[in-house]
């Protein structure tokens, strides 16, 4: 069997003090990444990526971001 993995990063920052700004990741990930995307609002970015990647999505990130998006799994 093939796996695919889909190139495109969405970039978020989490609602926490210490968070890196989406802007200085998006930066980063474009280093390595073709399709790099900023978003301000973590869920809004989540059901765009759940939308729009079809294999699944990987979610990356400190315990603030598991925070926001945990609710959104769970029932």
């Amino acid at each position: 069997s093939e796996m695919c993995i889909r190139d495109s990063v969405y970039a978020v920052q989490p609602s926490s003090p210490r968070a890196l700004p989406a802007g200085q990741l998006a930066a980063a990930a474009r280093q390595v990444c073709g399709q790099v995307s900023v978003w301000q609002d973590v869920p809004l970015a989540v059901q765009d990526a759940l939308r729009t990647c079809q294999g699944g999505v990987l979610i990356c990130g400190s315990l603030y971001l598991a925070a926001q998006v945990r609710p959104m799994f769970l029932p």
